[in-house]
């Protein structure tokens, strides 16, 4: 890691007035991520220079990433959303808190208590309907 030194030390002395001690500053990530290896008769500041299509590659990149970043960040969003929405129905909530349960439940017993439930809120529906027509 003693090759960062040179890096790290530089940019902190140029940029001393940016820095709040809570960042680092690495100018030349590419070549840190990705190191070239080096020949016999070369030395490591030879290898630290990158052309201007290197860097259009690589703002390219870095783009892209940030894009995939602010797509997923909005997949979340849209998660946390429909999260907070599902916890403010107190009927689904409820009808969750039965799943456990129905698990239990053979098939076959699983089917007639779906049927007596939807004859029940069938019921229930009916009561309403006729509380509503005699209001009127």
């Amino acid at each position: 890691m003693q090759f960062l030194r040179q890096t790290l030390t530089s940019h902190k002395t140029n940029k001393q007035e940016e820095y709040d001690g809570d960042e680092i500053y690495i100018t030349n990530l590419d070549a840190i991520a990705n190191p070239e290896p080096l020949s016999p008769g070369q030395s490591s500041s030879e290898t630290s220079h990158t052309t201007p299509t290197t860097r259009k590659r690589k703002l390219q990149a870095l783009a892209t990433t940030s894009d995939t970043l602010i797509e997923l960040e909005r997949k979340k969003l849209k998660i946390l959303e429909n999260d907070i929405a599902r916890g403010s129905n107190d009927d689904l909530l409820f009808f969750e808190s039965l799943l456990p349960y129905m698990k239990e439940i053979p098939i076959d017993r699983k089917l007639r208590l779906r049927s007596k439930i939807q004859d029940l809120i069938c019921g229930e529906l009916e009561v309403v309907q006729a509380m509503l027509s005699n209001d009127e």
